[in-house]
C-alpha cells in the first residue's frame, strides 16, 4: 500500500517518504489519510538517460608510489661543536644508549653545548647519527 513505484522520480518518493514517517509519528494522523493527503505523484516521463562512462582499460598501468617518507632534507653546515656532538651521540649509541638518553649524557660532557641545544642538534642530524651508529667500523 505505501510502496514507492520504482519510476517515480527522487523528489516525488522523498516527499512520499516524509509524508508516511509524519504519519507513523503521529504528526499527521494515522497512515492511510496521511497517504490521501499527499498530492499525487505525477506521472514519470521518458526516464533521463545518463552519460555514458568512458570504457574500463583492460591493461592496469603501474605507476610509481611515492614514499611514505618526505624526501631529506640536506643538513646545514655542520661547525665544531655540531660535529663534537655527533660523534658523541654516534659513540654512545655504538655503545649500546637509548635515544631518549643522549642529550643529557652529551650536554653533561666537558666543552659542550647546554642540553636544549644539544637535543636540536641531535634532531636536526638524526638521520646521519644513526647511519654511522649502525655501519660497522674497519
Amino acid at each position: 500500500m505505501y510502496r514507492v513505484m520504482l519510476s517515480a522520480d527522487r523528489r516525488v518518493r522523498r516527499a512520499f517518504l516524509k509524508v508516511r514517517v509524519l504519519a507513523v509519528c503521529g504528526v499527521l494522523g494515522s497512515a492511510p489519510a496521511a497517504a490521501q493527503e499527499a498530492p499525487a505523484p505525477e506521472p514519470p516521463g521518458p526516464p533521463k538517460p545518463k552519460p555514458a562512462k568512458p570504457p574500463e582499460p583492460t591493461v592496469k598501468v603501474q605507476t610509481r608510489r611515492r614514499s611514505s617518507q618526505p624526501p631529506a632534507t640536506p643538513a646545514p653546515p655542520i661547525d665544531k661543536a655540531t660535529a663534537t656532538v655527533i660523534a658523541d651521540a654516534v659513540r654512545l649509541l655504538s655503545w649500546g644508549r637509548d635515544w631518549p638518553q643522549l642529550a643529557g649524557l652529551v650536554a653533561r660532557l666537558a666543552d659542550r653545548p647546554p642540553e636544549a641545544e644539544v637535543l636540536k642538534i641531535l634532531r636536526r642530524h638524526r638521520a646521519d647519527i644513526e647511519a654511522q651508529a649502525r655501519r660497522p667500523r674497519d
